[in-house]
C-alpha cells in the first residue's frame, strides 16, 4: 500500500542535507578530541539550525556512544513525523505496523542507489520515525507502549512474537 506524503518519512531531505550533519558530527568528534567545549557547543546550534530539530550536545554525546557516525547523521537528517490532518486509517495503521515489522519496507526502495548514507543501516531509523509517528498521532494511554507490541512477549511461559495482524488487533483496541 502507498502512504500518502504526510506519512511518509522525508527521505529525500535527509539525502540533501546528510554530507552536511556527517561532516558536522566529524567536526563535533574533532572538538571533544581537543576538548573545544565552545566549538562543540557550536556544533550542537549548527545542527539544530540545518535539521530543525533541538540537538544538544548530549544528543550527540549519547548517539555518539550507541550509534556509528552514518547512523547518527541519518538519524539527524530524517524530519520528524508531523501531526497528520487527516486521522490514520486502519488500513495505514496496519501497513505502517507491516513496515516495522519488515525491515525490507518500500521507503528503502526509495533511497537512491547513490544515496550518501548505508541504506542497510537505515532501516532502524525509519522505524523509530513510524514508531514517533504512531505515538503522536494515535491517541493511547500513557502508559500504553507501542514500541514493546514489537519485542518478544512472554505468553504462558513461552516467548511469542505477535504478528501484524495482531499488533493492530492491539492498537486499535487501545485506542
Amino acid at each position: 500500500m502507498k502512504l500518502r506524503e504526510e506519512i511518509k518519512p522525508k527521505i529525500v531531505q535527509a539525502e540533501e542535507i546528510y554530507p552536511q550533519v556527517l561532516n558536522l558530527i566529524h567536526e563535533y568528534d574533532d572538538a571533544c578530541d581537543n576538548e573545544d567545549d565552545d566549538k562543540c557547543e557550536e556544533i550542537a546550534r549548527q545542527l539544530s539550525e540545518l535539521t530543525g530539530k533541538e540537538i544538544t550536545e548530549d544528543d550527540l554525546f549519547e548517539h555518539w556512544e550507541v550509534d556509528g557516525d552514518d547512523q547518527i547523521a541519518f538519524g539527524f537528517s530524517l524530519a520528524e513525523p508531523a501531526i497528520l490532518s487527516i486521522p490514520l486509517s486502519k488500513d495505514e495503521l496496519f501497513e505502517i505496523i507491516q513496515r516495522i515489522k519488515n525491515p525490507k519496507h518500500d521507503d528503502l526502495k526509495d533511497i537512491d542507489e547513490n544515496a550518501p548514507f548505508p541504506k542497510e543501516l537505515i532501516w532502524w531509523r525509519l522505524n523509530d520515525y513510524y514508531l514517533d509517528l504512531l505515538e503522536l498521532n494515535l491517541k493511547l494511554p500513557k502508559k500504553f507502549s507501542i514500541a514493546s507490541l514489537f519485542n518478544r512477549q512472554k505468553v504462558n511461559g513461552k516467548y511469542i512474537e505477535f504478528t501484524s495482524e495482531e499488533i493492530l488487533e492491539k492498537i486499535l483496541g487501545a485506542i
